[in-house]
């Protein structure tokens, strides 16, 4: 799971280093402290490994939505991640009998060439540590700027040797070589390490995240293409028809294919949604006349022993909404998944129940992040899964824990107030 993550000149962050050590962080602040930013670091390193880091860069909107606002002449961005291994998880192979890592640190560069008008990135590095020594094994290091600096370990090199592809060779400055071999390493099992280097690449790969909106929730969905949820809902009509629709269904998620029992899930949601929606009897999804569209379409408890069918636009944004960010959460192949501002169209009692699916499903290879402006949130989390978005003087963003916890607690109980109301009033800004 990814322990610790380390930013520099991404959107309004600066440089910081995040701590992610809970299954379930909400990240709150005040409006224009950058808590988005932290979502959208997160998205940028998922999509740079999943597709490539230009592809990563238009998906953001350009380079102006990347480098720092602060630091845009300097035209570098850089990220190290901490990957701790669960105890439980075996990363041993045929070739690496014993775990290769208690944790993996992955650190990458990018750097925008104005006199070339290009994207490279310049610095690239995969390190093993083992405890209780802590001592770091290089597994590859590369340089684009200064190429006499790459090394690979001579593990990995043998292998790549014997089948005589070296994978500096033929790299392009603007891929990332930690994807080619998460690549590589799918569909060939002779590789030493082969589990260890998989499992960082999939862990940086499968983040996941949404910003729900009713409104492209509720759109027709192309069957031909749409085996994907967007960031923004598009595409769910398709999803629940796939579901619907075989006992065995493979869906996309961040450029990978991943096998999801759709009757079960179905299920899980229908006994989800019956808490909060009990007036629905079932969700479905209808081809439209072209029959390369669909369309959500719900199924009504009207009266004793009658129905009633209507579409998704007879559905209030709340009840779209909890639907698809409950599937979501029920979804296989994702490490971390985020939810922005998860409260908004939804009553109270459903923020409830989504919370709580989140604590029922999360483990530490399946881990939630959510930005919230909420009380109601802010109340069903304990102190230690808040992390705080601020300025420093210079309007760099920066993230923080709370150091005094107890102190909380104390206050808590001594005001009778909810930990939400304390945060609305301004009363954990000494915390």
């Amino acid at each position: 799971m990814i322990n610790e993550l380390k930013i520099v000149n991404f959107r309004s962050i600066t440089s910081d280093k995040v701590i992610l050590k809970n299954n379930l962080t909400t990240v709150i602040g005040s409006n224009g402290t950058g808590k988005t930013n932290l979502i959208l670091a997160l998205k940028f390193i998922a999509s740079c490994l999943s597709e490539s880091p230009v592809r990563a860069i238009q998906r953001a909107g350009g380079l102006d939505k990347v480098f720092s606002v602060r630091e845009r002449r300097a035209q570098k961005c850089s990220f190290q991640i901490s990957i701790s291994r669960d105890p439980d998880e075996n990363l041993a192979d045929e070739r690496t009998p014993s775990h290769p890592f208690t944790e993996a640190v992955y650190f990458f560069e990018l750097m925008y060439d104005e006199s070339q008008k290009n994207l490279k990135i310049s610095k690239e590095k995969l390190t093993f540590k083992n405890a209780p020594s802590n001592e770091g094994v290089v597994i590859f290091e590369r340089n684009t700027i200064h190429q006499s600096t790459n090394k690979i370990s001579g593990l990995v090199r043998k292998v790549f040797d014997e089948n005589g592809e070296f994978p500096f060779l033929g790299i392009e400055p603007n891929s990332l070589l930690l994807s080619r071999f998460g690549h590589i390493l799918r569909r060939d099992s002779t590789y030493p390490l082969r589990k260890a280097i998989r499992k960082v690449w999939l862990e940086l790969a499968s983040i996941i995240g949404y910003n729900f909106d009713p409104q492209a929730l509720r759109k027709s969905a192309d069957l031909l293409s749409s085996n994907e949820l967007a960031y923004d809902g598009k595409g769910f009509a398709a999803i629940i028809n796939r579901l619907k629709s075989s006992d065995s269904v493979v869906l996309r998620l961040r450029g990978r294919f991943e096998e999801v029992d759709g009757p079960e899930l179905m299920t899980q949601l229908s006994d989800i949604y019956q808490d909060i929606l009990p007036f629905l009897a079932e969700v479905n999804s209808s081809e439209a006349i072209d029959t390369t569209t669909v369309n959500l379409e719900f199924t009504e408890k009207h009266q004793v022993g009658t129905q009633k069918h209507f579409s998704s636009e007879n559905l209030s944004d709340g009840t779209m909404k909890f639907l698809a960010i409950a599937t979501a959460i029920l979804m296989p192949g994702y490490s971390l998944l985020f939810i922005e501002e998860l409260e908004n169209y939804l009553n109270p009692k459903a923020i409830r129940r989504l919370i709580q699916l989140m604590r029922d499903t999360s483990s530490p290879n399946k881990r939630f992040i959510l930005t919230t402006h909420s009380e109601t949130i802010l109340n069903l989390m304990r102190p230690s899964e808040i992390l705080v978005s601020r300025r420093d003087e210079d309007g760099s963003t920066y993230y923080t824990q709370f150091e005094k916890l107890k102190e909380i607690d104390s206050a808590i109980d001594s005001s009778g107030m909810s930990l939400g109301t304390i945060w609305a009033k301004g009363g954990l800004d000494a915390f």
